[in-house]
This record gives structure tokens, sequence and C-alpha cells, in this order.
């Protein structure tokens, strides 16, 4: 179990570091309120639309690995390409509040895997012919 978590929550800071230089540094993003939870949706949604489309190339259990390589070799490079003006949040909100609304989103995103690793998500019944 402690090796799923720990491939979870590499993939998730992959991710969310994808979406966060992409929003930050691409479009200009400066609220932290938004950037947030855009950059995780950001980030996954990339995955799994870089994910699809190498797939029908090298295969589903190919795909997904190199798909989060790609994700982080085009973060670093956005990332050092723009350097020399990184545009920095803005905060609207105090560094209090800000660390609940990130700690309840952390706190519901280990609940949820957990509980789709010890009850699973598939109902076997239904889908199943």
């Amino acid at each position: 179990m402690f090796l799923s978590f720990f491939l979870f929550t590499i993939f998730f800071f992959i991710c969310t570091g994808f979406g966060f230089v992409c929003l930050n540094q691409i479009t200009k993003i400066k609220s932290p309120i938004l950037l947030m939870p855009l950059s995780i949706s950001f980030g996954i949604s990339a995955y799994f639309f870089s994910t699809h489309i190498i797939e029908y190339l090298i295969g589903p259990q190919a795909a997904s690995i190199t798909s989060i390589f790609i994700l982080l070799i085009t973060t670093i490079i956005i990332f050092i390409a723009n350097r020399n003006n990184l545009t920095k949040p803005e905060s609207e909100i105090n560094k209090g509040q800000l660390i609940i609304l990130c700690s309840i989103a952390i706190i519901i995103s280990i609940v949820s895997f957990i509980a789709i690793f010890r009850y699973g998500v598939f109902d076997k019944e239904f889908h199943v012919p």
C-alpha cells in the first residue's frame, strides 16, 4: 500500500506541477485561489489527453508512463524558459485561509485514494457481460 500511495503522490505532484507552471507562466494567472484547483484539473486533463493520444501509438501501459515523463519534461522546459520573468502569485486571502483550503483538498484526495484502493470502483456485476 505504501508503494501505491508513493506512486500516486508522485503522479499527483507531476500533474499539478505541470498545470501550475502552464497556467502561471503561459496564461499569467496570478490568483492562488484560481491556480490551485485549476492546476490540478488542467494537469490531470493534460495527462489523460496525452495518454489517449500516445496510447494509439505504443499501447496503454507504456503510454501512461510516457505521458508522465512528457509532462515532467515539459514542466521543466517551460520553467527554465521563463525563469527570468516568473509571475509571482498575488494573494487574495491570507495565508491561514489558504493553508486550510489546501489541507482540506489534500485530505479529500487521500481519503478518496484510500477508499478506491480498499473497496475498488469497478462493479463487475453490471459491467462485465
